[in-house]
């Protein structure tokens, strides 16, 4: 299986990697689902935490609580040095060089909102158009929505290409020059689609066009380093390839555009100048910080990069997707998308034709087996998605692969082939 162009230069597996031991460091995985282990595939949504990140809160709140930067005593000293120095962390992990285009958020949401809310304002007038995509996340659909009636603009969206799940760029260049900024995911959380955002970047700049990166679903597994591919802001959170703790997110966005996003926000609250001002200033949070979730993020960083960084946990990732996808071709199933598509988070899978075949029904006995999957329709035809990250290595899907077989065969499915609709929608993309 050939990667996609945005995950090619990512590095081999490391095989001296204990991996029953790193499982064991997860203990929601101990536990047991009709007397199966739980294996937790429903990860794209959000994933599961190790044992040290867990135990990096509860000691915060058993030893270290207190607010950062207010008090002289012990437990405040304590809580400073817990918090100090993770804008540098997110600086080096970015290679973006000085902390002070780091602002903190409490998760991508609100960064999201705060680039809408008050970096756009600079940037847009009555009747400009807004480029976004149709795979979007409501969360960075819906800031735009209320922002575009707020100031009459308009929104213009890159269409996805009928069912195959890729975006349709053969107009970009034309919607460019009707738009004044761009939008866009950088992996899909629904179909897993990899956007080519070095190449949509460049014809953004062509064009002269601001461009925003919702990296929620790729950060800590796909590269986006600032100094290679152009954006005026990238937006992410803790809580999935890193595997953190909800509740902690960032904006990385360039020094210049934030000073001219002074004074826009009818809101303190989505402010992202005054956010990014105070802890210029302060070295924190514009209101009091929640600490204990970045302790738990620097925490999770620090067991990424004893993994290896992006490169190993990607690696480790595609992995999984590759042995995943191989085994359920093999039962029938096919990908929404094709190889050169396919993201290394999760996998959408067409359901069988197999008259047979009753999603809710296997949905049901994958559980009973101990497999979560998410369990809802994502596409126009028939499909369902499995998650690839959180602590799984390629022996678990060799599992959830058998578990499907075991499945369709209580169900007295033959084969899961797909409808013949869905290959000829998927095959549009190779045309």
């Amino acid at each position: 299986m050939n990667p996609p162009a945005e995950t090619a230069n990512l590095a081999k597996r490391d095989e001296s990697v204990d991996w029953t031991a790193l499982r064991n460091e997860f203990p929601i995985l101990r536990e047991t689902v009709n007397g199966h282990p739980l294996v937790y595939l429903d990860n794209a949504a959000s994933s599961q935490k190790p044992q040290q990140v867990i135990d990096t809160v509860r000691r915060y709140y058993e030893h270290d609580n207190a607010n950062v930067h207010r008090g002289i005593h012990e437990l405040s000293n304590r809580a400073t040095e817990a918090y100090e120095g993770a804008r540098q962390r997110v600086a080096d992990y970015l290679n973006a060089g000085s902390p002070e285009e780091i602002i903190f958020t409490r998760g991508t949401t609100e960064g999201l909102n705060l680039v809408a809310n008050t970096w756009a304002l600079d940037n847009l007038r009555k009747g400009d158009t807004i480029l976004l995509t149709e795979m979007e996340h409501h969360s960075n659909l819906v800031p735009w929505q209320i922002l575009a009636n707020r100031i009459g603009a308009k929104l213009d969206f890159i269409e996805v290409t009928d069912d195959d799940g890729q975006l349709d760029l053969q107009w970009l260049d034309e919607q460019l020059a009707r738009a004044r900024l761009l939008s866009l995911t950088h992996i899909s959380n629904t179909m897993g689609t990899v956007n080519p955002v070095a190449e949509i970047s460049e014809a953004a700049y062509a064009r002269g066009r601001k461009l925003l990166v919702d990296s929620m679903s790729a950060f800590g597994a796909i590269p986006l380093e600032v100094g290679k591919i152009r954006y005026e802001a990238m937006v992410s959170s803790a809580n999935k390839c890193i595997e953190g703790v909800p509740g902690f997110g960032f904006v990385i966005a360039k020094k210049n555009e934030l000073e001219k996003a002074k004074g826009n926000s009818h809101s303190l609250s989505l402010d992202i100048h005054a956010q990014w001002a105070a802890m210029e200033k302060t070295g924190q949070w514009r209101f009091t910080p929640p600490t204990h979730v970045v302790a738990a993020f620097l925490e999770a960083l620090r067991m990424h990069e004893a993994e290896g960084g992006v490169a190993a946990r990607g690696a480790r990732y595609m992995k999984n997707r590759n042995v995943m996808v191989e085994g359920m071709r093999k039962l029938g199933f096919e990908t929404l998308l094709s190889d050169r598509w396919l993201s290394p988070i999760i996998v959408t899978f067409f359901c069988p034709s197999d008259s047979n075949f009753v999603f809710e029904r296997f949905y049901e006995l994958m559980k009973d087996k101990g497999f979560i999957i998410y369990p809802g329709k994502l596409t126009v035809i028939d499909s369902f998605r499995v998650g690839c990250i959180g602590r799984m290595d390629e022996h678990v899907m060799h599992r959830v692969v058998e578990a499907a077989r075991q499945s369709l065969a209580e169900m007295g499915v033959a084969s899961a082939a797909p409808p013949q609709a869905a290959l000829a929608q998927r095959a549009k993309l190779a045309a």
